[in-house]
């Protein structure tokens, strides 16, 4: 990729991000499992501009439709830009479901009883 379409795509992104500075983000579910911030890539900002999504396709030879992308837990993991599966967000997704598990344990003694309810754990 060019440093000229590079420019371009960042100079997009800004523009974007200020024109929706007032939309309510769910930073909990746009952030990945890994840290990264969804919410500020531009392969999810992409979905809100058709131009950044061609010009972001075109580099990376893929329709424009391909590029958009609603973030890490909304797409499973499954993200536009990496071809390789996530091995943190999958682990992330096992953690998740065996703490849910973990908090519906009654403990014979009762002594975690309410830290695991209570969300403490």
């Amino acid at each position: 990729m060019s440093m000229e379409i590079f420019l371009k795509i960042r100079e997009m992104g800004k523009e974007l991000k200020e024109k929706r500075i007032d939309e309510v983000i769910d930073f909990t579910f746009m952030t990945a499992p890994c840290g990264l911030p969804c919410f500020e890539c531009y392969f999810h900002l992409a979905q809100f501009d058709q131009e950044m999504a061609e010009t972001i396709g075109s580099v990376f030879n893929v329709s424009p439709e391909q590029i958009k992308c609603k973030g890490c837990r909304a797409e499973d993991g499954k993200c536009a830009h990496h071809t390789m599966e996530c091995r943190v967000y999958k682990c992330d997704e096992v953690g998740v479901r065996l703490l849910q598990k973990w908090r519906k344990i009654k403990w014979a003694c009762g002594m975690h009883n309410g830290i695991l309810s209570s969300g403490g754990l």
